[in-house]
């Protein structure tokens, strides 16, 4: 019987449990008179203090380093008495690493970065309604099999975007292009979206985007026409094209620039 005169029986019928259930939660309170855990005896670390020094600054070197990497590299060293992956998780938990997913930025070098950085400074001054008379331009490319995110780093809170802990991925994410649209906006609307299937040659970029679509609005509205630096913006036969049809371009436009 349980206290108040309820069975075991009764109790374990009603919560749907087994009479063992019953008997080996209310073992506590038998023998102490309470519900809450007896103090235990703390297992023995396995790691020593030397050791959890290299696992911190290890993984602070580098933020990429996984902790399977960093358990081979100790128990080599140990080679008796090996830790597992789940004695380093834990010790990098006590110092505020926990594994994460990156924050992503384009691929970019310090040359470009300070490109960008003068570029802005230029064309930050002045009237705010001379960008009403750009069309900016871009094209996207949309992947079947994108990148699945699985790559983790190990880093503490507020750490999102210390360079340390961002992965540089290369435009668009790379691998096989699918399907590209390209679009251009204006302040007073936007262009219809232009499908590309394949690759974008010079040609295809002047045929099919620059002839019908950029020439018109541009002498329409007088604007001044943006775009990057993909390959098919910078040819010859590009260039030559919009110099004959009078189309002013935003020059110079810095690599990798994001707007």
């Amino acid at each position: 019987m349980i206290r108040g005169g309820v069975s075991v029986s009764t109790v374990a019928h009603h919560f749907n449990v087994t009479r063992r259930t019953v008997y080996v939660t209310l073992q506590p309170e038998r023998a102490t008179g309470s519900q809450k855990d007896r103090p235990r005896r703390l297992g023995r670390r396995k790691t020593t203090e030397r050791e959890d020094t290299f696992i911190r600054l290890s993984h602070l070197r580098d933020r990429f380093k996984t902790a399977g990497q960093t358990t081979a590299e100790i128990n080599n060293i140990r080679q008796n008495n090996p830790i597992s992956k789940w004695t380093v998780l834990r010790r990098l938990k006590t110092f505020g690493l926990r594994a994460r997913r990156p924050a992503c930025r384009a691929r970019s070098t310090p040359y470009n970065i300070r490109n960008r950085l003068d570029w802005a400074r230029i064309h930050s001054f002045g009237p705010r309604q001379v960008w009403n008379n750009h069309m900016f331009s871009d094209e996207s490319k949309f992947l079947l099999e994108p990148q699945d995110g699985r790559k983790r780093v190990f880093r503490r809170v507020n750490e999102r975007f210390v360079p340390q802990c961002l992965s540089q991925a290369r435009a668009f994410g790379g691998g096989s292009v699918n399907v590209m649209v390209w679009g251009g906006i204006t302040a007073a609307g936007k262009t219809p979206l232009v499908t590309v299937h394949g690759n974008l040659t010079a040609r295809r970029y002047i045929d099919e985007i620059l002839r019908p679509h950029v020439v018109p609005a541009i002498h329409n509205q007088g604007l001044t026409f943006m775009q990057d630096n993909a390959p098919a913006h910078r040819a010859r036969i590009t260039n030559q094209f919009l110099y004959e049809n009078n189309i002013p371009v935003l020059h110079p436009w810095p690599p990798y620039h994001l707007i």
